[in-house]
């Protein structure tokens, strides 16, 4: 479960994307949940990954899903989250000012 609040923190605390099943998921303040990321492409445009207009679509999949999803994913890649949302913090706090003396 300790992996599962990870994953979820860093979601939450923006920014940060977590790939899980081939998909990047990411949070939204806006919609209040976790949404898969994906692209959408007008008629005729190249289908190139990253050339399409953002859009969020609804991960439907229930919380025991999630939860056991990441529990099942390597340590090294919540590493990587983890090392992500420390930086992600530690930049928040320089922008903020906190900790200048």
């Amino acid at each position: 479960m300790k992996k599962a609040v990870k994953v979820l923190e860093a979601l939450m605390y923006g920014n940060i994307t977590v790939k899980m099943d081939g998909h990047e998921l990411v949070y939204s303040r806006e919609h209040e949940g976790v949404f898969i990321k994906g692209e959408k492409f007008e008629h005729g445009q190249p289908v190139e990954q990253g050339k399409g207009t953002p859009v969020l679509l609804n991960a439907d999949f229930d919380l025991n899903y999630f939860i056991r999803k990441c529990e099942e994913m390597p340590d090294h890649e919540i590493l990587g989250i983890c090392g992500s949302l420390a930086l992600t913090k530690q930049v928040h706090k320089k922008r903020r000012g906190v900790g200048d003396e």
